[in-house]
């Protein structure tokens, strides 16, 4: 039997095994339940774009009242719920990933205060190749050490040292 390894994950935990890797929300009852691999992101697109075009109309109606405060202010929010909303239409939120589909697995370090890190695995669902990002268990502000869950991803056969 092999061995399951594991590392802490923004909502959860990724689990790591010789066949494939699994992704859990919160908590491994999940893992249960992660032969769902439909790529459910609706509420995801729905809320990114209402409030995308909600922050637009409001910058259209300060704009009429020549506030020009409002207009920079509520554009930049509606920018970034598009981007939310770009994000969500091209990475996908599958659960389990087999490792014969995986084409190909990077890390990309987050900006202290602008992102988080991440990995990003590639991989092929049959149709195209798609992406799903992994986020460490950081804080925007407290970048911690990604040294171990790297070593976690080349132990598993997971990531390359020139894929990094």
């Amino acid at each position: 039997m092999n061995s399951i390894k594991f590392f802490r994950t923004q909502n959860g935990f990724c689990y790591l095994s010789e066949e494939e890797i699994i992704i859990s929300d919160k908590d491994s009852a999940s893992i249960i339940l992660a032969n769902d691999f439909k790529l459910t992101k609706t509420f995801n697109l729905m809320f990114y774009g209402v409030f995308s075009i909600g922050m637009l109309f409001l910058a259209y109606e300060y704009y009429q009242n020549t506030k020009l405060i409002p207009v920079i202010l509520f554009s930049l929010l509606s920018l970034y719920f598009a981007y939310g909303l770009f994000d969500c239409i091209i990475n996908v939120a599958i659960k389990k990933i087999k490792k014969q589909d995986i084409t190909h697995v990077s890390f990309q370090k987050g900006i202290t205060g602008l992102t988080r890190s991440k990995f990003v695995v590639h991989f092929n669902d049959g149709v195209k190749i798609r992406k799903r990002n992994i986020y460490l268990a950081d804080t925007l502000f407290n970048m911690t050490d990604y040294q171990p869950v790297i070593d976690l991803l080349k132990d598993a056969g997971y990531i390359e040292m020139d894929q990094l």
